[in-house]
């Protein structure tokens, strides 16, 4: 499953490179994977925080889901 995975975005990101003529593609592609896995886990990690920046500004989230603005 594993590999099957990474065959197919490594196929589509070739794909993708070839359509828009992405030439540093060539020389990083080994490296999707561990850009993949530290995407997912900055992502994972942004829900465990109990702050939020959006437009410039800062909100706290509160019990319930409610945010309240802190800047």
């Amino acid at each position: 499953m594993l590999g099957g995975s990474l065959l197919v975005r490594w196929l589509v990101a070739w794909h993708m490179a070839r359509h828009t003529h992405d030439r540093v593609f060539r020389d990083s592609w080994f490296w999707l994977p561990v850009r993949d896995m530290l995407s997912a886990a900055v992502w994972c990690a942004a829900g465990l925080g109990g702050e939020v920046s959006w437009r410039g500004r800062r909100y706290a989230l509160r019990q319930g889901g409610r945010l309240q603005r802190l800047t």
